[in-house]
């Protein structure tokens, strides 16, 4: 990709969105997994890739999404017994913060930030993560990811990895899902061993949703 190919397309990406979808309740809140009939129950990467400038300017404040692991601690899961945190902490950062893109604040550009009554795609996906980090989950099993919506939007959202596959946690969605199971175009996310670097997303590897019966 080139120089200005590449700026061109992360501008794209950080243009994401927010919806009223975030808010929506689900009566039961289960954890479904489905992985079809693919076996890439886990994000396969490829190449290096330029990643999100906010992401860069967030790892000069904060270590939130900025770590570099060791080889041994770059590959840990989120256990059976956690999954229901993870449904908790999606639902709980979905339902308290409000949908606002960083367009809408003047003066401000693309800005990733972790907290507040407000924020954009990436902002849920850090405030979650930095939620579970808390919860005594560790970093290094928590990537974010960027995807195209089917509208051809940029959107963030934070991808666990589990020791049944990869799953992700959206502020556009109010279930768990397997990563593979969404209608996104996967485009990148971070390395495993080190979380200032980005890498492309092998899309074939994803399947359609699988429905629920």
């Amino acid at each position: 990709m080139g120089f200005w190919k590449a700026k061109v397309f992360a501008a794209a990406i950080l243009q994401c969105i927010v919806s009223s979808a975030a808010h929506a309740t689900s009566p039961t809140a289960q954890l479904d997994y489905f992985f079809g009939k693919s076996e890439s129950i886990f994000v396969e990467t490829s190449k290096l890739t330029m990643g999100p400038l906010g992401h860069a300017v967030l790892c000069t404040k904060t270590k939130i999404s900025c770590e570099v692991n060791k080889l041994e601690d770059a590959h840990q899961f989120v256990t059976d017994q956690q999954h229901n945190l993870l449904e908790r902490v999606n639902l709980t950062i979905n339902h308290s913060m409000k949908p606002r893109s960083d367009s809408a604040r003047v003066g401000f550009g693309d800005t990733w930030t972790i907290g507040g009554k407000f924020g954009d795609c990436e902002d849920y996906a850090l405030t979650k993560l930095n939620a579970l980090v808390q919860e005594g989950l560790p970093q290094s099993a928590f990537r974010i990811a960027i995807v195209k919506t089917q509208t051809g939007e940029g959107h963030a959202l934070l991808v666990a990895h589990t020791s049944e596959g990869d799953v992700i946690l959206d502020n556009l969605n109010p279930r768990i899902v397997a990563w593979n199971t969404t209608n996104y175009d996967w485009l990148m996310i971070q390395s495993t061993s080190d979380k200032h670097q980005w890498l492309s997303i092998n899309a074939k590897a994803a399947t359609k949703p699988i429905p629920v019966s």
